[in-house]
């Protein structure tokens, strides 16, 4: 079962809800502990941290950082046609392996703070 945190529990807004513990069908243990190595070691890291104890601007500037450095390495960023919502689900799933769930609220916020064309920006010759 899902629960979300809420400001009340802890006196904050926390800003994610926990991801149920059942494993993935077909998705190997060791697979996943390397990618979670992997992602240790980038912005990805700070954003974990950010949803687990962070502020909710921690939470926002960590999404940006992870947003931008995902922008770096996908081609077709440079198409333009990386949208937000590919963005979004790849923060779903990637908070997964940690088991996190990031709250449709933040999302929502980041969207309407952040706007595209700012983190584009950084990509246009």
């Amino acid at each position: 079962m899902k629960r979300t945190i809420n400001s009340m529990e802890k006196g904050k807004d926390v800003g994610i809800s926990p991801a149920e513990e059942t494993p993935i069908p077909g998705f190997p243990t060791d697979y996943e502990q390397r990618v979670r190595e992997r992602l240790s070691r980038t912005p990805f890291a700070s954003l974990v941290n950010a949803l687990r104890s962070g502020t909710r601007q921690d939470q926002l500037s960590c999404m940006l950082q992870v947003e931008r450095r995902l922008l770096q390495y996908r081609q077709v960023a440079l198409c333009c046609r990386y949208t937000r919502s590919q963005f979004l689900e790849e923060m779903q799933s990637l908070s997964g392996l940690f088991g996190l769930e990031v709250c449709s609220s933040l999302m929502r916020e980041y969207q309407r703070k952040i706007p595209r064309k700012a983190v584009m920006s950084d990509f246009e010759a």
